[in-house]
């Protein structure tokens, strides 16, 4: 198992670029290399200037120097140092512009993937079975969907591109002082690596165990933040006020102390590399002052490993930096979202022209040993609407949820017109039906967006909805509202009844022009008026061939149906 920060960043990345992206990469480090050499050439051009204002005779001491003075045709030696000077400033603003431009190349890239990373993420989540996503809560899900794509693209792609870059640069210069003068590169080598090395090791598992620690506060903040909003009129009626605010301010507390944590950590080695830098100055000082006699010489070697040190310092500050930070994020390229094989899901055709077949279906939940119910048997024909009544508890929702592939971890088999119901057409039979349930989804926005919930504005066929509208019974309302389709509904309904709730929801279920309609306790929190008049809603729609499955508490609800059927102990008893 590779537990080398980079490589496992590399090869997790492999994983989940496309190839365009990952072409990008390769431009990336291209760039990366220009940006080095440029490094490069600017320390190598910038310490004979340095030199020879600081000792005017090193032009007479460097052949080399010499030469180029003599090429220029310029006149005395002041002039050649300004031009120099001059020269160096313009291939410095070069240089630095690029850098600007790279950088915005960098946060280009650094968007497209972290918003495809985000895409796949939800994806995956959207995809997970209902247990699945009911055991892991909603709290873990908004925390991960929210952060995990900023992490990825600020702790994670952000910081391996600065460490190539870095360390482009540093191995080239690093490579032109040992070449050049190598017992500066043996100081720098002696002094540096050392401490470079026990920094990086001290800080490398606190880091990554204070990143899993932020992730665990950081959903626990959430959810009690969500279980504040909840429930606050039960909190505010309980007056246990005091309690949820004890609970939030000690998750979020710990949450807090972990992110301030990691940033004192990434802090230390910025600090102890300048300690580190001052330390190489002074053996240059105590040399060239006790024991050479090359005063010239010296100069050369202290203004070389000065320069050095002047880029080397933030260089060798960004890598820690971003092995600290690949570190402390990579549980975010340990999420599995490589979809290889996504196409391949739901590719199959199904189409209900004839029966659903319920044939030896069992379940049980994995914490209970009982099943709910076993060896069940029902075949519903096509056009045909079936009643399912009894208490709660009896596993009337559950059935329900089997029946279109909400849970598909059942025994036995679900067959569509003798085709069993698997992982590789589910969603195709879901999309031939509409689901009504006990707890009414309504988006915080308008009629329209919640009829049509999930079509673009611009497609929305208004005449359709209007008919939706009235054969859900909603008509009514609906001409109380000015018949104005924008008229706004509220987070979760707050402008309108529980009733208008329902309507709203079978009006959503009839413009997704299907003909398979799956009604679970939709009058259950409703009043006896509003319920007789879903009834009659239904009743309208058994005259139009639909399929119809009804569960309710009621058995009188259910005497529109064909078909009544009764659910206690696991058994179905059709009821005459």
């Amino acid at each position: 198992m590779v537990s080398n920060p980079i490589s496992k960043t590399y090869i997790k990345l492999n994983l989940l670029l496309s190839k365009k992206q990952k072409r990008n990469g390769v431009k990336a480090m291209f760039y990366s290399a220009i940006l080095g050499l440029a490094d490069l050439i600017a320390i190598g051009a910038t310490v004979p200037i340095l030199v020879l204002t600081i000792d005017k005779s090193f032009l007479v001491k460097s052949a080399k120097l010499r030469w180029v003075y003599g090429k220029t045709g310029l006149e005395t030696e002041g002039q050649f140092l300004l031009l120099l000077i001059g020269i160096i400033f313009l291939f410095f603003v070069i240089k630095n512009v690029f850098g600007m431009w790279f950088r915005r190349f960098i946060k280009d890239q650094c968007t497209e993937i972290a918003s495809d990373y985000a895409g796949k993420l939800y994806s995956k989540y959207l995809a997970k079975d209902y247990f699945t996503s009911a055991k892991n809560g909603t709290s873990e899900m908004i925390d991960k969907l929210i952060y995990y794509p900023f992490q990825l693209s600020h702790g994670i792609i952000f910081p391996f591109i600065t460490l190539m870059t870095e360390l482009i640069a540093i191995v080239l210069i690093v490579g032109l002082i040992f070449l050049y003068k190598p017992i500066v590169f043996l100081v720098l080598l002696v002094v540096m690596l050392p401490s470079l090395y026990f920094m990086f090791k001290f800080t490398r598992k606190r880091l990554y165990q204070l990143g899993i620690d932020s992730d665990v506060y950081r959903t626990q903040t959430i959810e009690g933040i969500n279980t504040g909003l909840q429930g606050l009129e039960d909190i505010k009626f309980n007056d246990v006020e005091s309690h949820f605010l004890y609970r939030y301010k000690s998750t979020v507390g710990k949450f807090l102390d972990s992110n301030l944590k990691s940033l004192l950590y990434q802090y230390i080695p910025s600090r102890f590399n300048e300690i580190i830098a001052m330390a190489g100055l002074i053996v240059f000082a105590i040399y060239g002052y006790f024991f050479s006699d090359n005063v010239g010489g010296t100069r050369l070697l202290a203004a070389l490993f000065a320069l050095s040190i002047f880029r080397l310092v933030p260089a060798l500050n960004k890598v820690l930096a971003s092995l600290m930070s690949l570190k402390t994020y990579q549980r975010v390229l340990e999420e599995e979202i490589y979809l290889g094989n996504e196409d391949k899901v739901n590719s199959s055709t199904l189409s209900f022209k004839k029966t659903i077949e319920l044939v030896n279906v069992g379940f049980k939940f994995k914490d209970n040993s009982t099943p709910i119910f076993e060896d069940f048997n029902l075949t519903i024909q096509k056009g045909k609407s079936i009643g399912i009544y009894g208490e709660s508890g009896n596993g009337k929702t559950t059935l329900l949820k089997i029946i279109t592939g909400i849970i598909r971890d059942n025994d036995g088999v679900v067959k569509i017109d003798d085709l069993e119901l698997k992982e590789d057409n589910y969603k195709t039979w879901q999309n031939q039906i509409a689901y009504v349930s006990q707890n009414p989804f309504i988006l915080n926005g308008s009629l329209k967006e919640n009829i049509a919930l999930g079509e673009k504005i611009e497609d929305i066929d208004e005449d359709k909805m209007v008919r939706c509208i009235k054969d859900a019974s909603l008509d009514i309302y609906f001409k109380e509202w000015n018949e104005d389709l924008n008229v706004s509904l509220g987070e979760t309904g707050a402008f309108i009844s529980e009733g208008q709730k329902q309507r709203v929801c079978i009006a959503r279920a009839l413009y997704k022009d299907v003909d398979t309609l799956v009604l679970d306790e939709a009058t259950s929190a409703l009043d006896e008026l509003n319920e007789m008049e879903i009834q009659e809603s239904i009743k309208k729609l058994l005259n139009k061939n639909y399929t119809i499955l009804i569960i309710a508490h009621k058995k009188s609800f259910l005497s529109i149906c064909d078909n009544i059927y009764e659910l206690q102990k696991g058994k179905l008893t059709k009821i005459e």
